[in-house]
């Protein structure tokens, strides 16, 4: 049976799968040497879309915009698109997609309070519960999020490796330097120090 829910539901799951392996792909970039700022890359990431939109947009000959529609889709993009996605992408390598996908979740709850104040859209018992549910997802992955250095920013790490080297490198000289001393004197004094010892003995005697 068609449903005029169908395709809007289907567009939002693809959306949700698209990010899931966008993130992936973006926190495997920042994480890499040289990597480029939330900033440029979310700028890169819109100049693309643009590029993209613009193109379908002539090749559909559709995309005629009158009316308040303009200024409403420039303030959806300077807040979502432009502020939001560098939030996004700046938390990616700071606490780990997991932790930053769950936490973006809580953009639900908040898209359909908005819906509800802004747009007289009435909220269901069962969308209501499911808000509920996402917070508290959110505030358990906030409560129980491990403070470890495993997704510390990868520019201190990058910045650290160099330390850890060089303390690595220091503890094996000292050690090699001790296990050289105590070869030393298990084998006892050299051939120089008996010929010395030996010289000093007969000029005692003398």
């Amino acid at each position: 049976m068609d449903s005029p829910l169908l395709p809007g539901l289907a567009a939002g799951l693809f959306a949700a799968g698209a990010w899931a392996v966008a993130s992936q792909l973006f926190a495997r970039l920042f994480a890499a040497d040289g990597a480029p700022s939330a900033a440029a890359a979310n700028l890169f990431k819109n100049l693309l879309a643009g590029l993209l939109f613009l193109a379908l947009g002539m090749a559909l000959a559709d995309g005629g915009l009158g009316g308040e529609d303009p200024w409403q889709l420039a303030v959806s993009g300077l807040v979502g698109f432009a502020v939001g996605d560098a939030l996004y992408f700046a938390a990616l390598p700071r606490c780990g997609v997991q932790t930053a996908a769950v936490i973006a979740l809580a953009n639900v709850p908040l898209s359909v309070a908005g819906a509800s104040v802004f747009m007289g859209e009435t909220v269901g018992t069962a969308t209501l519960g499911g808000g509920v549910l996402v917070l508290a997802g959110v505030l358990l992955v906030l409560v129980g999020a491990p403070a470890s250095t495993e997704h510390q920013d990868p520019r201190r790490r990058r910045a650290d490796r160099p330390k850890r080297g060089g303390r690595a490198a220091g503890t094996t000289r000292v050690g090699a330097g001790a296990r050289a001393a105590r070869c030393r004197a298990l084998r006892g004094p050299g051939p120089r120090s008996r010929r010395g010892g030996g010289a000093s003995a007969r000029r005692g005697h003398a």
